[in-house]
């Protein structure tokens, strides 16, 4: 995270948001997709998306579901407004991204 936090500083003089994170991580597994997939096809890009595992990011370990072509245990976070305050209600991960 600090190469990234680095960089981005750098560039834009100021501090990251976690969607820079974010960004960065999904141009990771795309370029990790293409070098398995041996190709930047949609078939081969496909490929290379249903061999990731435990693919080092800035926000944690990836891993691309084959079933799904989504990150195992991709989690959202969850929130409510009481009384005009958000209130922090965890992590929801759906079921068919626990595999």
């Amino acid at each position: 995270m600090t190469e990234v936090k680095n960089a981005y500083r750098a560039k834009f003089n100021e501090d990251p948001i976690n969607k820079v994170y974010l960004g960065y991580d999904k141009l990771l597994v795309i370029i990790e997709a293409i070098k398995k997939g041996g190709g930047a096809s949609a078939d081969k890009i496909l490929q290379g998306l249903n061999q990731i595992s435990d693919l080092q990011g800035t926000t944690g370990k990836i891993t691309i579901s084959p079933q799904t072509h989504q990150p195992v245990g991709l989690s959202m976070v969850m929130y409510k407004i009481e009384n005009g305050k958000y209130v922090d209600l965890g992590r929801y991960i759906p079921a068919k991204h626990m595999k």
